[in-house]
C-alpha cells in the first residue's frame, strides 16, 4: 500500500519520541524508591537521585510530545499520537474503527493518569514552569508530580505506541524504518549497563 509522505513523517517521530521514551524508562528502572533508600544509607545518593530527577523530566517531556492535542501551531504541526491517527486513516493505513479505538485508547490513558493524580494539564505547567523555564507560577500545581507514576504512565503510553504499530503491520502498510524498539530490548540494554557500573 503506498503510503504519503505526511503520514511517514508524523510515523517517524512519534516512533523517535517513543524510542526515547523506552530508554529513558528503562535506564531509570533501577533508581527505584528501594534503591534510593539503600543508597542514602550508604551516603551515595546524591548523584542517583539528581540522574532519576534528570530522567523524569525528559520523560514528561516526551509523554507530553506524545499526548500532545493534533494540530498546526506557531512554528509546524503537532506530531503526537492523536496527530498520527488522523494522518494515518486520511492515508488509508488504519480503518476508521481502528482510528476511533486508539482515541478511545487515548482518553483511557488520560483519564487513568487524572486517577493517579497524574492530570496532563498539571504536566504541561511543570514543563512551562520547570523544564522550558524556571517560572514562579501564579498557581501552584494541584498535586505533587512523582516519578513512579510518571513511569508508569510511561510505560501505559509506550504500549500504545506499540498497538498502533501492530494495526498498521496487521494492516499491511509497509513504513520502513524506524523500527519500535522493544522496551524488553531497552530493559536488557539497561541492565547490562548498571551491571558493568558496579
Amino acid at each position: 500500500m503506498p503510503i504519503g509522505p505526511d503520514f511517514l513523517e508524523h510515523r517517524k517521530r512519534v516512533i523517535e519520541d517513543a524510542y526515547e521514551l523506552v530508554a529513558a524508562v528503562e535506564i531509570s528502572e533501577p533508581l527505584t524508591v528501594k534503591t534510593m533508600n539503600d543508597l542514602q544509607r550508604a551516603g551515595t545518593y546524591e548523584v542517583p537521585i539528581a540522574l532519576r530527577r534528570l530522567l523524569t523530566r525528559y520523560v514528561i517531556l516526551i509523554m507530553l510530545r506524545l499526548l500532545e492535542d493534533t494540530g498546526p501551531g506557531a512554528t509546524g504541526t503537532t506530531a503526537g499520537i492523536a496527530a498520527l491517527t488522523r494522518v494515518a486513516e486520511n492515508a488509508g493505513a488504519l480503518a476508521p474503527r481502528q482510528h476511533t479505538a486508539i482515541d478511545t485508547a487515548l482518553d483511557e490513558l488520560i483519564d487513568n493518569m487524572v486517577a493517579d493524580d497524574l492530570a496532563v494539564d498539571d504536566l504541561k505547567k511543570f514543563r512551562h514552569s520547570s523544564i522550558g523555564h524556571s517560572l514562579i507560577p501564579h498557581e501552584p500545581l494541584s498535586n505533587q508530580l512523582h516519578a513512579d507514576l510518571v513511569f508508569k504512565h510511561a510505560r501505559a503510553v509506550i504500549a500504545l505506541v506499540e498497538t498502533i504499530e501492530k494495526m498498521f503491520a496487521a494492516n499491511g502498510v509497509s513504513v520502513g524504518p524506524p523500527a519500535m524498539e522493544k522496551p524488553s530490548d531497552w530493559k536488557q540494554r539497561s541492565a547490562d549497563f548498571w551491571k558493568r557500573l558496579t
